[in-house]
């Protein structure tokens, strides 16, 4: 391995510390901390990513290694995917029947005027925000 020129056997040492740093540290989801540490202090790099904390995602069931953007854990098959919470109440306009000064109400997310003929008593959705709101008839 040696080839008599110092500084070229410096560099070929200094890659291949690096190169073992990243396998060792991609192990542990620290592939690039691994070539660093590798590269700088060659074997006690190697050991200190070895034995530092393990940065890929676990199952919360299991605690097993799971690949990032999972649905189902490969280990023990549970669920990765957040369960859908209880739907919201949804902000509500109401109408009266006997007011015919405005021909517009506002959505009450992006305040953008709605005319009142395209609405309809229940839910409806907002033609600029694309929102869900309830209008109530009074």
């Amino acid at each position: 391995m040696f080839t008599g020129e110092p500084m070229f056997d410096l560099v070929i040492g200094a890659l291949f510390s690096a190169l073992i740093g990243s396998l060792i540290g991609g192990t542990k989801g620290r592939s690039g901390a691994g070539a660093v540490l590798g590269l700088l202090i060659g074997p006690i790099g190697w050991l200190l990513v070895a034995v530092g904390k393990d940065r890929r995602p676990k199952c919360p069931e299991c605690g097993g290694v799971i690949v990032p953007g999972a649905r189902r854990c490969k280990n023990c098959g549970a669920s990765l995917v957040a369960e859908p919470t209880a739907r919201r109440a949804q902000p509500h306009i109401t109408f009266r029947k006997k007011s015919a000064s405005a021909e517009t109400v506002a959505c009450p997310h992006c305040v953008q005027p709605i005319l009142k003929s395209s609405l309809v008593v229940g839910h409806n959705t907002c033609p600029s925000c694309a929102q869900v709101f309830d209008v109530e008839q009074a």
